[in-house]
């Protein structure tokens, strides 16, 4: 369980975005090769650390700050969703 200020998700003991990810992942034939993930906070750990594209927008928690060494993870230098429009034009969407 992670509190964000007035958020709060709760999350099976052995759940996680990242498994929920890989599941759709299988389920649909969609390879994680062609799989691109954001996050901002430290619940968005495992589904960012564990596909092969994924945005960090510029307002995320201080947790995903060691991700910036991981070439697969594209830090972007705008908040939200315009973070996240950011890092689809940075990988070609």
């Amino acid at each position: 369980m992670i509190t964000r200020g007035a958020y709060l998700d709760i999350l099976p003991r052995r759940g996680s975005k990242g498994r929920a990810v890989r599941y759709i992942s299988q389920k649909w034939a969609i390879p994680l090769s062609q799989t691109l993930v954001c996050g901002d906070s430290g619940n968005d750990l495992d589904m960012i650390a564990n596909t092969s594209k994924a945005i960090v927008v510029r307002n995320h928690s201080k947790e995903l700050e060691h991700l910036r060494e991981n070439r697969k993870v594209y830090f972007a230098a705008k908040e939200s969703s315009a973070g996240m429009l950011e890092g689809l034009n940075h990988y070609g969407f």
